[in-house]
């Protein structure tokens, strides 16, 4: 299996390994607290994955 991390864009990822496709097929449960919020907030910033990036503001403010 490929490392996810190793992508730019949500679009490069083997499609059985896109976050909100893996929220359909296998539930909440299966992702991790920053691919949900950023499923949720529909975000992302060029160069960083959105879960990266939710990432990155959950560890200036705390945890998620």
């Amino acid at each position: 299996m490929e490392d996810p991390t190793n992508h730019n864009r949500i679009m490069d990822f083997e499609e059985s390994q896109r976050p909100r496709e893996r929220l359909e097929r296998s539930g909440p449960e299966a992702l991790s607290n920053a691919e949900l919020l950023a499923i949720l907030l529909r975000v992302g910033k060029k160069g960083l994955m959105p879960f990266k990036l939710v990432n990155k503001r959950c560890g200036s403010m705390g945890d998620c």
